[in-house]
């Protein structure tokens, strides 16, 4: 199917590192060749994004919208009792808890699934010459449809709180492209990583979850007092701050937005330092 989808051709596991020298090796020229390929053959990640979809929701009747249920539901109860337990309103707190919970989904699905991205793929690595950012755009698409779906939640939210951004939405924009362009770059980097380093997998698992409770996503910053300092030092309160604050009617920080310009360039020079060097070995890795 994905032969007839693209140009590439199928061809022997790659067992030589002589293959490997053949097809561009460690070099700049071998990894911008693999990202410029990618993005021209936009249409293959995306449907293999979408089929990851078709096939984890098979035979359900309302396939991921049972992921937006049940966020609904979780939002309903978190709703109701913390916003007693922080003493603040219902229609402040509920539109700030849903893009929370929303954003922070995205955030740590991302991350989690970022470490299985070529070990999930061995199969298609080994047999078909495919761009390895194929994988890493294939991963973030599939996150992205399934945010698509959750989005349902906040509308319905902002519809029975009355939430209407307004001209904040346009926000959006650069805030979107901030997150999915250092999601990519993280996505390979942590990528490459575990399929050399199947241990880093657990522990990015686990860091994930206590990182949940030291970012604001079920409480306000402004709670912290004097100890602000502890949320503007967290990586992933910038990347929630910057899609959460428009859809909520006002706008990001400022050094939200350097934060994630600067993140992403680091980001991605170091990326793509180690994709150039390390490209070849993905395949014997996984």
């Amino acid at each position: 199917m994905l032969a007839a989808m693209t140009d590439t051709t199928l061809i022997p596991a790659k067992t030589s590192p002589a293959f490997y020298q053949a097809s561009g090796g460690p070099s700049t020229a071998a990894a911008q060749r693999d990202i410029i390929e990618t993005f021209q053959r936009a249409p293959l990640w995306l449907t293999m994004a979408w089929q990851d979809i078709k096939l984890r929701y098979r035979g359900s009747v309302i396939g991921p919208f049972w992921l937006s249920i049940s966020m609904g539901i979780m939002i309903v109860a978190m709703g109701i009792v913390y916003s007693h337990l922080l003493k603040t309103e219902a229609h402040e707190y509920f539109p700030f808890l849903t893009l929370g919970l929303m954003q922070w989904s995205l955030m740590s699905t991302l991350m989690q699934d970022a470490c299985t991205t070529f070990a999930h793929s061995a199969s298609f690595i080994k047999q078909i010459r495919l761009p390895y950012t194929t994988y890493a755009m294939r991963t973030l698409t599939r996150h992205m449809i399934i945010y698509a779906h959750n989005f349902v939640v906040y509308i319905v939210v902002a519809i029975i709180f009355g939430i209407w951004p307004g001209v904040y939405l346009v926000l959006l924009i650069p805030s979107l492209a901030l997150l999915l362009w250092n999601a990519l770059w993280m996505i390979m980097f942590l990528g490459m990583l575990c399929a050399r380093f199947r241990d880093i997998t657990p522990i990015i698992t686990s860091l994930v979850q206590v990182v949940f409770f030291v970012t604001p996503v079920i409480w306000s910053p402004s709670l912290l007092d004097a100890h602000i300092w502890i949320v503007w030092i967290n990586p992933f309160y910038h990347f929630l701050e910057l899609m959460r604050a428009p859809l909520l009617g006002h706008a990001p920080s400022i050094w939200s937005y350097v934060y994630a310009f600067v993140t992403g360039i680091i980001g991605s020079t170091v990326t793509f330092m180690l994709f150039r060097r390390f490209r070849a070995r993905i395949a014997y890795w996984v």
